[in-house]
């Protein structure tokens, strides 16, 4: 093989693995990323944490009884923005509420991140009986927080 096919199959090859990439990104649910995602997981009676659910996971949240999405998820983000559309129209048509406390994933306890989590945390707290599904990106840091502050105003120390 010449150096020109070599050269040009390389390129191709790393074209498929940036394409995967891409693809990866905007589907956190299907490829390489599924595997760095965080566990679903109840952090007490009723509400549910875990990573940004796709559109066929939204569906299962509704046949396990989730009434409510709180997103973590940043719509300043253009990343995060486009897939908090479908997960909100999925939400809609699932006949599940959609709520955002945005937080940067850059600081996580920054003050206006802990004012947006303390939000959070009292809008659950304040919704006992209805079940609730609370979630960023990979459902590892932004939930991460939000179940620590949870647990902690949960005690009363918060």
């Amino acid at each position: 093989m010449n150096t020109e096919k070599k050269f040009w199959l390389l390129i191709a090859a790393f074209a498929c693995l940036f394409a995967l990439g891409v693809y990866s990104v905007f589907r956190p649910d299907k490829g390489p990323i599924q595997l760095i995602r965080g566990p679903v997981r109840e952090i007490a009676p009723g509400l549910i944490a875990g990573p940004y659910p796709s559109r066929d996971e939204v569906a299962g949240l509704k046949e396990k009884g989730v009434q409510e999405i709180i997103s973590l998820m940043d719509p300043s983000m253009p990343l995060e923005a486009q897939i908090i559309d479908v997960e909100r129209d999925a939400a809609g048509k699932n006949g599940i509420e959609y709520l955002n406390f945005p937080l940067s994933f850059l600081n996580l306890r920054s003050d206006a991140n802990m004012e947006r989590i303390n939000a959070a945390v009292a809008h659950a707290l304040s919704s006992k009986g209805k079940r609730i599904y609370v979630h960023c990106y990979l459902g590892r840091h932004r939930v991460g927080v939000f179940e620590e502050e949870y647990r902690k105003a949960e005690k009363g120390g918060g």
